[in-house]
């Protein structure tokens, strides 16, 4: 696809409801008209136009000349304003295109969106064209019958991509359901089987009540706080639905999404709960952290014994209690000698694994 030329700013409040935000956010696109709604939003905007002038001839042919470049530019810079609102795919941080491969049939979207852009010229140049022949014409039958022809023709090829159009809000509904993370910041995932207390533990550390983002195939979403670790702000993603079942639960869409997750976190931090209550025995939190050792690769993955204020194991794990407190100051601390300095160089990668 071609580059994209600037969207005019009156064109952004159209499309994004005021002036594009510097932090994209999946759910601030403006739903994507059908043909036939940007056709009358089109020659409606045309129609209100009137320029005077107190020769008759005149007024009718500035008004029509006025009309024809407002038809071309709102279209134009509205279907520009399209492509503008969806993320370039190929750069997507791998986070999101992994998780956009699940949503969208990515190839098919490029396609249509670079069909908005041939589009967008194919306006411009009509209207060019139609308004050259219509500024050097003194009668006022042709003047009339080529605005109309104008009309006519950017109708048609409005019409032309109804299916594009189509495509392009389902897609937008689809991806509106993404959670708007920031994958470069620092960023610490807490995992565990289900009601071990990552909800708990995240609500303590973040400096404001977390937030409920939506996640795809997931009834719950992520919850999404953020909490200061040495006077840096940390990104702090707690995984209900995702990282708290097994892989052979899971059919091939979900574990692509659950993949995804693999590209955020610098550290993970896997909750045990070693009290007789808890959702899963031992064996299967075991195996579940297996997978996210897995999952996750090279990344650290740190282990902590939440509920120390019911049952207080034995072995080597940190042990906290979100509930109450308990030894989660030292947990920060040891978390954030851990975290990545401000060059992006973790803290724990040893110097032979450089």
């Amino acid at each position: 696809m071609a580059p994209r030329p600037k969207v005019a700013p009156e064109y952004e409040e159209f499309v994004f409801g005021g002036k594009r935000k510097a932090h994209f956010a999946w759910a601030d696109i403006r739903p994507v008209l059908s043909a036939k709604r940007l056709q009358d939003k089109v020659f409606h905007r045309a129609a209100q136009i009137t320029i005077p002038d107190p020769d008759r001839f005149y007024q009718r042919k500035k008004t029509a000349l006025a009309r024809v470049d407002s038809v071309a530019d709102t279209a134009s810079d509205t279907l520009m304003a399209y492509v503008e609102a969806f993320p370039d795919f190929p750069g997507l941080h791998p986070f999101y295109a992994e998780l956009v491969a699940t949503m969208v049939d990515v190839d098919v979207a490029r396609k249509d969106l670079a069909r908005l852009q041939g589009t967008a010229a194919k306006v411009q140049e009509v209207c060019r064209k139609g308004g050259r022949q219509m500024q050097r014409t003194g009668k006022m039958d042709f003047l009339e019958a080529k605005r109309r022809e104008v009309y006519g023709r950017v109708g048609s090829i409005i019409e032309d991509v109804a299916g594009p159009l189509r495509r392009l809000e389902k897609a937008r509904r689809a991806l509106a359901k993404l959670p708007t993370l920031e994958p470069e910041a620092p960023t610490l995932i807490i995992a565990g089987v289900p009601n071990v207390g990552k909800s708990a533990l995240a609500t303590r550390i973040c400096s404001a009540k977390p937030q409920v983002a939506p996640y795809p195939f997931t009834t719950q979403g992520i919850i999404l706080g953020h909490g200061r670790m040495g006077g840096r702000t940390v990104q702090v993603v707690d995984t209900p639905g995702i990282l708290d079942r097994p892989a052979e639960n899971r059919n091939a869409i979900e574990q692509r999404a659950l993949a995804a997750v693999r590209h955020l976190g610098d550290i993970v931090l896997f909750l045990f709960d070693p009290t007789p209550g808890a959702s899963q025995p031992e064996e299967a939190q075991e195996r579940l952290l297996g997978e996210v050792r897995a999952l996750f690769g090279k990344k650290l993955v740190v282990e902590a014994e939440n509920k120390v204020d019911l049952v207080r194991g034995e072995g080597p794990r940190i042990k906290i209690s979100a509930e109450t407190g308990e030894g989660v100051a030292p947990l920060m601390k040891h978390l954030e000698s851990l975290m990545p300095d401000r060059s992006g160089r973790p803290a724990w990668v040893g110097e032979e694994e450089e």
